[in-house]
């Protein structure tokens, strides 16, 4: 009897005394396709023959094609039915082109020689003494403006006060009040924590006052990386101990390979000049 795969249309020629009941399971030697097959009636009946399954002449002629890529053997088609690459767009690996980085088991690494290129770091470039003393300028000229607006502040009440007393006439209104002393004492420890703030916000936050930036300069730590709010409050208080001894600190940069001073060593900061 002749039997047809479902699956790639194959033809065989099937001993029907092979088939003990009335279905029996079939395995298609071309595409591997299991399908059933019933026996025929009496009227189809064909001479019995002794060959097993063997696919008919006819189909034997049909070129089978080899993957490239897993080697499984299939009629002919546009792609693999194991691997399902398409014939037409497949490429051997020799004909590919390198990967521009090398691997390994454990992962992806750069190439040594790009990975050497781009850690490579510049030098710094440390800022010399009359940029960063036209800073101390700007920003000098910045903390007495604060100064003045704090002052003004704390003895606004006793402007104020005094005011009234000359323009009513009244010699006790114009007298100097006992609270003078505690609105001076204000006027400066208001100063100075604007001035705190200025200084130790500004570096924390962008690296430079208003004076480096005008100078065109920024505070870093030594390793070149960004200054913290923690390391910018212990410069600031390192500034106090720069300004002893005729500030001796503050001219340490003259001689210093890194042109830090004193709270810059104590901050292990220094000024540069951004590339």
């Amino acid at each position: 009897m002749i039997v047809q795969c479902e699956q790639c249309n194959a033809k065989y020629r099937l001993n029907e005394s092979r088939i003990p009941e009335e279905k029996a399971k079939v395995k298609c030697s071309r595409c591997q396709h299991v399908f059933f097959v019933a026996k025929e009636s009496p009227s189809h009946r064909e001479p019995p023959n002794p060959l097993s399954i063997e696919e008919t002449p006819k189909e034997s002629t049909q070129d089978s094609l080899q993957c490239p890529n897993c080697g499984f053997e299939q009629p002919p088609s546009q792609d693999c039915m194991k691997c399902g690459i398409v014939f037409s767009k497949f490429r051997e690996r020799s004909e590919m082109p390198p990967p521009p980085y090398s691997h390994n088991a454990g992962g992806f690494e750069l190439d040594k020689n790009l990975l050497h290129d781009q850690a490579e770091a510049r030098p710094m470039i440390y800022a010399g003494f009359w940029s960063r003393f036209g800073a101390y300028v700007i920003d000098g000229i910045v903390a007495g403006i604060i100064v003045k607006i704090s002052m003004w502040l704390a003895l606004l009440p006793m402007t104020y006060y005094f005011s009234q007393g000359f323009m009513s006439g009244n010699p006790q209104l114009g007298a100097i009040p006992p609270s003078l002393p505690m609105a001076l004492f204000l006027g400066v420890s208001l100063s100075l924590a604007l001035q705190s703030l200025y200084f130790i916000l500004m570096w924390g936050r962008r690296g430079a006052t208003l004076g480096k930036m005008a100078m065109k300069i920024k505070i870093v730590r030594t390793d070149g990386s960004d200054i913290s709010y923690g390391a910018a409050f212990l410069r600031y208080i390192g500034t106090f101990i720069s300004g002893v001894l005729f500030c001796l600190g503050y001219l340490w940069m003259l001689w210093d390979d890194k042109n830090q001073t004193w709270h810059d060593k104590i901050a292990s900061t220094c000024v540069v000049r951004p590339q």
